[in-house]
């Protein structure tokens, strides 16, 4: 089985080491808006709202761009 690799813009690797960087500083509060700002892909967002719900990302505001894309707009509000 192949394994897809993400291709991510400088951007998003940018925000990535921003992120940590800043959890690494246990600054939380600049870690929650720099994730806010990233592309997850939609399979981890689907495990989150399974998880936890999804008010969990709702909550935190995440960029729900490739789930809304992949599982369509609702996918957030639907009981799958």
């Amino acid at each position: 089985m192949s394994e897809a690799k993400p291709t991510w813009t400088e951007e998003e690797r940018q925000a990535s080491r921003d992120y940590v960087d800043a959890v690494a500083r246990r600054d939380f509060e600049s870690a929650a808006q720099i994730v806010r700002k990233m592309k997850f892909p939609a399979c981890h967002l689907m495990a989150g709202k399974k998880l936890f719900g999804a008010d969990f990302i709702r909550e935190r505001g995440y960029n729900t761009e490739l789930a809304d894309a992949e599982y369509g707009p609702d996918w957030l509000d639907r009981e799958d």
